[in-house]
């Protein structure tokens, strides 16, 4: 069930990060706009991949939970 928030969390993200790049600027979109939407969603989908695998594999213990820690950064 929790898995199911997660997901929901980050579709919402994702929705609100394309308003960076809904906005045209006479008719194109900035490349410093885009660079930044790119940023967030690699940044956001890398975290969503890490959780969920958290999540699904249980990695309770502290070897796992540094590796996630790392993989974040």
């Amino acid at each position: 069930m929790i898995e199911l928030f997660y997901d929901l969390v980050f579709t919402y993200m994702i929705s609100q990060a394309t308003s960076l790049i809904h906005h045209l600027h006479h008719g194109t979109i900035l490349p410093i706009s885009f660079l930044i939407f790119a940023v967030i969603v690699i940044v956001f989908i890398n975290s969503w991949i890490c959780s969920s695998q958290f999540l699904l594999t249980g990695m309770a213990h502290l070897i796992g939970q540094i590796l996630l820690f790392i993989s974040l950064i």
